[in-house]
């Protein structure tokens, strides 16, 4: 699943992805037992992200803030984005492994989970 959607909310709920593909793997059932489901989740919620970049308010830095962090052309320039968050933490070693997508894919994640909690927060 990939995209804005309304339902985004309800799909970060714990065990979601697992319930919905239990449904559809029980409405197929009948048809096919062979079929396997596996679910990605990659959504986001539907707010304007270039609405809230034009604000003046905290919502708008963090925006900027992930923009430029994703604005590094290398893993490396993104990493220096990463390096103050996770400098002390015991699994740092473990970014060392991370290919330049994985990076990105790290930050936009984190700025989709940061915008959830920040909107939904003011809402």
């Amino acid at each position: 699943m990939k995209g804005k959607t309304s339902v985004h909310q309800e799909l970060q709920r714990p065990r979601s992805l697992e319930e919905l593909g239990e449904e559809v793997q029980n409405f197929f059932e009948d048809h096919d037992q062979r079929l396997w489901i596996d679910l990605d989740l990659n959504t986001e919620g539907s707010y304007d992200i270039d609405s809230l970049r034009q604000g003046n308010d905290f919502i708008s830095d963090v925006i900027s803030f992930y923009d430029e962090a994703e604005s590094g052309s290398d893993a490396g320039s993104n990493r220096k984005w990463l390096k103050d968050v996770f400098e002390n933490w015991q699994g740092q070693k473990y970014l060392q492994d991370l290919n330049d997508e994985e990076v990105r894919k790290i930050l936009n994640q984190a700025r989709t989970l940061t915008l959830d909690h920040l909107v939904h927060f003011n809402e």
